[in-house]
């Protein structure tokens, strides 16, 4: 069933408990007046989400019954670890699937900024663009130009212009 929005005006509010501190946000409030609507189709279609999420539960406690089962069976050192210790090897495990994981990703990723550059080279060439200086991006590298950007000559310092002074 749905939340079906009401007019506050429809409902009474009622100090249950004033504040302590004196400050208002503190006072517990009470709401009354509450109207509810609703349809039998929605009762029902909340009815078969909860007997499927029953259902779906049950079938995982089958299974991770049979999980702990074949674990303590074939590594029977595990029932006598502390609840501490598990959560270590846990989370030691998680920790290194995780490096694991982000190791494949830096390099899938640094091919994949390697091929686009070899791309971008062979655009700028092709079509004879000249690339501009562009900050990277965020967190990045700046992107290799294809042809360096000549840098403009530096300038000669100018020297301040001294006025007389008047005596």
């Amino acid at each position: 069933m749905g939340f079906v929005p009401q007019d506050v005006t429809e409902f009474d509010y009622t100090i249950k408990k004033p504040s302590e501190s004196g400050d208002y946000r503190d006072s517990v409030i009470g709401k009354t007046g509450l109207k509810v609507e609703f349809t039998m189709h929605e009762v029902e279609a909340d009815r078969a989400l909860i007997a499927k999420q029953l259902k779906e539960n049950k079938g995982q406690l089958v299974l991770e019954a049979a999980k702990i089962e074949n674990i303590t069976t074939n590594h029977p050192f595990v029932l006598g670890l502390t609840e501490e210790q598990l959560f270590t090897c846990a989370l030691l495990h998680q920790c290194m699937k995780t490096k694991e994981q982000a190791e494949k990703n830096i390099e899938i990723l640094q091919k994949q900024d390697s091929d686009y550059a070899k791309e971008v080279d062979a655009i700028m060439g092709k079509l004879g663009f000249v690339a501009t200086e562009l900050p990277p991006a965020e967190g990045g590298e700046p992107v290799a130009a294809a042809e360096p950007v000549p840098e403009a000559p530096a300038e000669a310092p100018v020297e301040p212009a001294v006025e007389p002074k008047a005596e």
